[in-house]
């Protein structure tokens, strides 16, 4: 074999080798960064997602009360607002079998009583603790969130009758 062939079987050999290499290098799950060096140090450059943040300052209050008001609002709210969101899943979750059930009023009753048993284990205890306040904001949340009234929400659920009364209930 000629001194020129032996060269280029070599060259050709460590071309392949090479790339395998460095794919053998990276670990799953790992990054790649480009970089450059300047003046002997070498900078990452990654691209990063871009987010929109969004501050807003407190309220100016003109008075005292008006601010206890708010603080008090704003930490109502928070205990309120995982429940509402949580409300807002789960009549997502039961819109297509609530629709299905329209015909059927007995089954309609069986599978409303079952939702409605699970639904007081799970939250019962942390809905009998809340304040009035705290109720009306849920109920506002919970409109806002499922694009639909409260009363259109009892009214599937109890019926047009009840969901009549709760409402003259709530405007109390």
């Amino acid at each position: 074999m000629s001194p020129m062939r032996k060269t280029l079987l070599i060259s050709v050999f460590f071309l392949f080798l090479f790339p395998i290499s460095v794919i053998a290098q990276i670990e799953e799950g790992s990054v790649i960064l480009h970089g450059t060096a300047i003046d002997g140090d070498t900078l990452l450059f990654m691209e990063l997602p871009m987010f929109e943040y969004i501050y807003y300052s407190p309220p100016g209050f003109k008075t005292r009360s008006a601010e206890r008001q708010y603080t008090r609002m704003v930490k109502d709210i928070k205990k309120v607002y995982p429940f509402a969101k949580e409300a807002g899943k789960r009549l997502d979750h039961y819109a297509p079998l609530l629709d299905s059930l329209k015909d059927n009023k007995k089954e309609q009753k069986q599978y409303f009583d079952k939702i409605e048993a699970e639904l007081w284990d799970k939250f019962g205890a942390e809905l009998k603790k809340m304040n009035f306040r705290q109720g009306h904001l849920l109920i506002k949340l919970v409109d806002r969130e499922c694009q639909i009234t409260s009363y259109e929400v009892v009214k599937d659920f109890r019926g047009a009758l009840s969901a009549f009364f709760w409402q003259g209930f709530a405007q109390l």
